[in-house]
Order: C-alpha cells, then structure tokens, then sequence
C-alpha cells in the first residue's frame, strides 16, 4: 500500500489503517493494527486454497481453471493508471493473469451503481473514496446495505449490519463511539 502511494502520488497519500477516515469521530490514528503486504503468505494461503501451477506455465490453476481475471478502472482516473499495473505486476508475482481495462464514465457508473446483483459483472473494479463527513455511518451503504447485493462491495455481515443500524439511532456519544469502535475491528 505504501508503493501505491509512492508512486500513484508520488509519497503524498496517506495509507488508509480504518474503513473510516480521519475526520470520522470514531477514527484513531494507529489505534488498528496494519494489513502489511505480504506476497509469501498470499502465496501461501493461494496455494492452502488449493490454487497451484499444475501445467508449469506460469499461472496458477485449480481443478483445471486458470486463476485469470480483468481489473477494470474509469478511463480518465490517472491515479487508477498509475495503480493498476502495480497491482497486475504484483498478482503476476503469485501466478495470477490479469488483464487491465478501462471503463468509459458511463460504463463504469453503470457497472458499480445500478448492477445490484450479488455476482457481480466484473472480476476486479479499482476505485476509492474521499471524505465522507464526520458521522460514520456514512460508509454503511458500503458496508451494510439493506439487501445483499446492493453494495459494489457485496459485502454481507449481519453482525456490522446490526451495529450500524443500531449507531444510527444511538445518541449518547460514547456508546455510539462503542458500537462504531466494533464495526472498525470486524471490517
């Protein structure tokens, strides 16, 4: 993640440590522990998952299936121009092959705001957020939509659904901080 930032923007972005960001009331710098980058145990849990180079050729496969995928990103976005061949480089290292593709504006927004289903149409979609305020319930559309699939990240956690419901209607301060605290460490 520190690559990204050095070279997507040139050292000037700071590597994300919560789903919240800083101006988030719940946010603590420091206070969750780093995913750090770690290709040999990627590999490790590849090959654990059953995904191994059966043929020799240089990409992993599983029970005859080539781990092979398209990342696709918004064509204008220069910073998703500069990350999407680190990314390609870096999944090559673990025997992945991937494609990159641009989305024209209208095919992007289509694919990740109206397409609902729970199989997605994509493989991979490179994206990101600014800052969202400082109420965390902001990211819950993100996070813990009403219906599954209704999220681009189709993610679904009953527990973090339950506790974002409930922060949005607590109001003491310090039991919301609690609850919102909770969210931070499932995600």
């Amino acid at each position: 993640r520190q690559a990204i930032s050095d070279v997507a923007e040139q050292g000037y972005a700071v590597v994300a440590d919560s789903p919240f960001n800083q101006p988030v009331f719940v946010y603590q710098e420091g206070d969750m522990p780093p995913y750090n980058f770690d290709l040999e145990k990627a590999k490790e849990l590849l090959t654990e998952a059953g995904w191994v180079d059966s043929d020799g050729d240089g990409v992993i496969d599983k029970d005859g299936v080539a781990f092979d995928i398209t990342i696709n990103y918004w064509s204008s976005w220069t910073f998703m121009e500069n990350v999407a061949p680190l990314i390609q480089a870096w999944w090559s290292e673990l025997g992945i092959q991937s494609d990159i593709q641009t989305l024209d504006p209208a095919t992007y927004i289509d694919l990740i705001f109206t397409t609902t289903d729970v199989d997605k149409p994509y493989d991979v979609l490179l994206s990101g957020w600014g800052l969202f305020g400082p109420d965390p319930d902001h990211v819950a559309a993100y996070y813990a939509p009403d219906q599954q699939g209704e999220s681009f990240f189709n993610y679904s956690n009953p527990e973090v659904k339950a506790l974002f419901d409930k922060g949005r209607v607590t109001v003491d301060e310090e039991e919301r901080r609690a609850i919102y605290e909770e969210v931070e460490r499932l995600l």
